[in-house]
């Protein structure tokens, strides 16, 4: 409730402020166009928490106030630009309150600007009639301006509205962005997780077997018990594995990904990580055609992985260049970058489970290896290839098939 006061003053006295931005229309008339009733019907149109009465109200008195000081401060009737002044907001706030204006929803903002530009030009008339000063080309004066002002209100209107519309979308795009990455990561170790539950089942067959030929009772009943608690470590892992697909399930909303989208996600992630970083590296990101994918989680993982490796192998500094190209049965990817590249001896080696270069220089403790080892297995799992080549740069071509375990789509070449 305080808080909701503390708004309504605040407010209210930038209102008040701004209605000391005033032009005088004619120099025998106390007659002022302010630009503090432009700001006032933008406050009621998007204050939703505001009382419409109490705020006009509000802001009337503030406003009458603070233009009685000035007029005082320049030897100006005071008395007279504090009541004629109020006059004009306390009929506009009688006649939003009686109307229920404000309770008209959101698509109505057309009809409110309409109806408070008519509010306007009556609250002007009765604060001139108070001033016995109404006359026809007063009567002009008023109309034009309230009209002149509406016309304000609806163009600052819809530019806030697409302000903030664009700042919502722009929101959605991260936490989107944010759940693919999540999605990915999570659908690939998965895949690990499932490959270790099959070596369970593997290992407690094997277990049951060797408790079935053994000969001597008490190796089996050892070999039983090891059996019995590989399979109950096996069915944890299976529900591990069923809580973790669920919830990609959940986080995956689309069933295909435009490639163009997809790209567009990794460059936003890859560009706020490594402005959280003090490395001077460039990436860029093209892509030559569109496709639709349906298991795109796996060109995150392939993506993801081959960059953060361009990345390690830069350093400090370098660059690094992602490219997509659409051919009419093939996905092409590369990712190259100028870092320190890889020797010939180990290009066969690289994509070995456990195998890796890198190591934490204040450790001296080496990578766990697994990353160039995802990409294989995703690569893998599409039915497409991957090579390496490095001399002055170092490319990984990743080629997979937009076909079976890819849902092909309409292809455009840019």
């Amino acid at each position: 409730m305080k808080s909701n006061r503390k708004l309504y003053v605040l407010y209210a006295l930038i209102v008040a402020v701004l209605g000391q931005i005033y032009i005088c229309p004619s120099p025998d008339s106390v007659f002022v166009v302010s630009a503090g009733v432009i700001c006032l019907e933008l406050v009621l149109l998007h204050g939703t928490n505001f009382h419409p009465f109490a705020f006009t109200v509000l802001t009337g008195a503030l406003t009458a106030v603070l233009r009685a000081l000035l007029v005082l401060s320049s030897g100006g009737n005071a008395v007279q630009s504090l009541y004629s002044t109020f006059t004009f907001y306390f009929v506009f706030a009688m006649l939003v309150q009686a109307s229920r204006l404000m309770q008209l929803p959101q698509s109505k903002t057309l009809c409110k600007i309409a109806v408070m530009c008519c509010f306007d030009a009556v609250s002007n008339v009765a604060e001139l009639l108070l001033l016995r000063q109404l006359s026809v080309s007063g009567i002009q004066l008023i109309l034009l301006t309230a009209l002149v002002r509406a016309v304000l209100v609806w163009v600052m209107h819809v530019f806030y509205s697409r302000q903030t519309l664009y700042i919502v979308q722009e929101e959605h795009q991260k936490r989107y962005a944010r759940l693919n990455q999540l999605a990915a990561s999570i659908h690939s170790e998965v895949f690990y997780l499932s490959r270790t539950a099959d070596d369970l089942e593997a290992l407690v067959r094997d277990g049951y077997a060797m408790y079935e030929s053994a000969e001597d009772p008490q190796v089996s009943q050892a070999v039983l018990a090891l059996s019995n608690r590989t399979h109950e470590i096996q069915k944890d892992c299976d529900r591990v594995i069923s809580g973790l697909q669920t919830l990609t399930d959940e986080i995956e909303h689309e069933h295909t990904l435009h490639l163009h989208d997809i790209f567009r996600i990794l460059q936003d992630s890859t560009v706020r990580r490594q402005e959280m970083t003090d490395k001077n590296i460039s990436i860029s990101f093209s892509c030559a055609g569109d496709a639709e994918i349906e298991h795109y989680f796996d060109i995150f993982t392939i993506l993801n992985n081959l960059i953060s490796n361009s990345v390690d192998a830069c350093g400090t500094d370098g660059h690094i260049d992602v490219r997509a190209a659409v051919s009419e049965d093939t996905l092409t990817l590369t990712v190259s970058d100028d870092g320190s590249g890889i020797e010939d001896d180990l290009l066969p080696l690289l994509f070995r489970p456990g195998f890796s270069t890198k190591f934490d220089p204040q450790t001296g403790k080496a990578s766990d290896g697994i990353g160039l080892c995802h990409v294989k297995n995703a690569v893998d799992r599409t039915g497409g290839t991957i090579e390496v080549a490095s001399g002055e740069t170092t490319v990984f071509t990743v080629r997979l098939p937009l076909a079976h375990s890819w849902e092909k789509g309409v292809v455009t070449h840019g």
